[in-house]
């Protein structure tokens, strides 16, 4: 496996992997109607394809054999989806394919992103998870990341909570 930055010619993998991903965590907590609004508006390939070219925004995928196992998006300055301190950058996804769980892909991405946001001066690192999301919380605390507010997500018109978390960029607690 490695990880490598990801260009706008990833744009349909990453957004299918997406899909595939969010709607296996979140099919079962929205409407029908609701998830293919959220979809259609946000996980498109045009819309990653945006994403991907936005000067605040850096994508590294986890691949093996020219597959994409797994991605890691990381907002700076007003990319970020929150009005944020300086020296904060914001993991906007972490994603990782079915069939590559427990093989390491999220901790060489999360690994990765600690690396990249010391490369830019950056004092902390944060994110928003799901409420319901035990293996995802764990995961974070696992790596140095404690919990300090929340905020609304939309699932087309259904609102749910995420809860923010951060982590100092230096801490070793974050490597496990």
């Amino acid at each position: 496996m490695r990880i490598r930055k990801c260009t706008v010619g990833d744009a349909a993998r990453l957004a299918s992997l997406t899909e595939k991903t969010f709607r296996k965590t979140f099919g079962g907590s929205c409407s029908p109607q609701d998830m293919e609004r959220y979809v259609g508006d946000n996980l498109t390939a045009e819309k990653f394809a945006d994403e991907l070219s936005r000067e605040g925004s850096v994508f590294f995928a986890a691949e093996d054999n020219g597959n994409i196992l797994g991605y890691i998006k990381i907002n700076a300055g007003s990319e970020q989806t929150e009005k944020m301190p300086d020296g904060r950058m914001e993991i906007q996804r972490l994603y990782a394919a079915a069939d590559s769980a427990g093989v390491g892909v999220g901790s060489a991405l999360m690994t990765r992103a600690f690396g990249y946001a010391r490369e830019k001066g950056a004092e902390k690192l944060w994110l928003g998870v799901w409420e319901h999301n035990e293996n995802a919380k764990r995961f974070y605390k696992n790596r140095g990341f404690g919990f300090f507010g929340s905020h609304d997500f939309f699932v087309g018109t259904d609102r749910q909570t995420d809860l923010l978390m951060s982590a100092d960029v230096n801490s070793s607690a974050r490597i496990r």
